[in-house]
This record gives structure tokens, sequence and C-alpha cells, in this order.
């Protein structure tokens, strides 16, 4: 499992809730 990579990946589908508000 590449947990760098699903970390990066949760950050950028954070990023990307905070945009739609």
């Amino acid at each position: 499992m590449n947990l760098p990579f699903v970390q990066s990946l949760a950050r950028d589908r954070f990023l990307h809730l905070l945009l739609l508000i």
C-alpha cells in the first residue's frame, strides 16, 4: 500500500471540498 500516495490523494480531495464551499 502506498501511504504517501493515499495521503496526497486525501489532501487533494480535501482541498477540492474547500473550493466547492
